[in-house]
């Protein structure tokens, strides 16, 4: 693998993880920051820690689309076709799956942030389901969705879900009800959405600008329409890539935002200045983010493999 360009601010590439044989789709970090887990076209789930060591792995029969941790530690989530599996996060072991409530492929999942987590899932079949945490059983289905979901954040109770059509909505998990209207910049497929610790909400996909809004929970301005009730807030964009967006992570303290995507760049954005602080080109499109608790690992799927890069800014 390459080493790290010369760039305004340190980065050093820590880990190089290649146990997969095929495209890395998705990636999650342990809340404590010790253990990462990875899943892809080869079908293969991996639990391995900072230095590259697998602690665990399953085999499926089709690829993993998504994998999300809980933020209590304990459980695993992950996305298989239509199906949900929730495994013991320690130990690997299946608690439950669940293949029928969603009709098609699962594209996006994640957790609410509660002293119980719920799960959410999302998926091509346009609906996202919220699950009970413990009895793994469904607790609300959300249908404001009229095209296939292709990616979801979560801040608290509060979960985006950003759709094929280039629609946003956000809702509760709590209650399953839109709390504002719908963001639309344009037609084109989104691919990639993230919640800062603050609020912000960041949204991107085939057009490869980001769009920034100041609070994603909130908005000034609405009117109702054929969809609903549409946002009429002004989002801020950043506009740096040259191809799709499919992968954006804020680092937990919300000044910095990481995106990347087919053009191969690797884009680290100050949420200040909102200007990025390094750009390095990569070998290989990047499909996937996410960053330590502590922040100063952040971890990039790069075809088949995991780069781990230590940074200091």
């Amino acid at each position: 693998m390459q080493t790290p360009a010369k760039v305004s601010a340190p980065i050093t590439l820590r880990t190089v993880f290649d146990q997969h044989h095929q495209t890395v789709r998705t990636l999650t970090w342990s809340p404590d920051g010790r253990l990462l887990a990875s899943g892809g076209n080869d079908s293969k789930l991996f639990v391995w820690n900072v230095d590259g060591v697998v602690l665990y792995q399953h085999q499926f029969s089709a690829h993993v689309r998504s994998l999300a941790w809980s933020p209590d530690g304990a459980q695993l989530l992950a996305a298989v076709a239509n199906v949900v599996f929730f495994f013991d996060a320690h130990t690997g072991k299946l608690l439950a799956e669940d293949g029928v409530h969603h009709t098609a492929s699962i594209t996006s999942l994640g957790w609410t942030q509660e002293t119980v987590p719920r799960a959410i899932s999302a998926g091509t079949d346009k609906v996202t389901i919220v699950w009970d945490g413990q009895s793994h059983q469904p607790l609300s289905i959300f249908r404001g969705h009229t095209s296939s979901i292709e990616t979801l954040a979560t801040l608290s109770t509060t979960v985006a879900t950003a759709s094929n059509g280039g629609v946003t909505r956000v809702w509760s998990a709590l209650s399953g009800q839109e709390i504002h209207g719908y963001y639309f910049q344009n037609a084109r497929p989104l691919r990639a959405a993230a919640f800062s610790s603050q609020g912000i909400l960041a949204v991107s996909g085939d057009d490869g600008v980001i769009s920034l809004w100041g609070d994603g929970r909130t908005c000034q301005r609405q009117v109702p329409d054929a969809f609903g009730v549409q946002c009429l807030d002004s989002a801020m964009h950043l506009r740096k890539h040259t191809h799709p967006v499919r992968a954006l992570a804020f680092s937990p303290d919300g000044r910095w935002l990481a995106s990347g995507g087919d053009d191969k760049q690797l884009i680290i954005w100050s949420m200040q200045t909102m200007k990025p602080l390094l750009v390095q080109q990569q070998q290989e499109p990047l499909t996937a983010f996410a960053w330590s608790s502590s922040g100063n690992l952040l971890g990039g799927a790069f075809g088949q493999h995991v780069m781990l890069w230590h940074i200091q800014i």
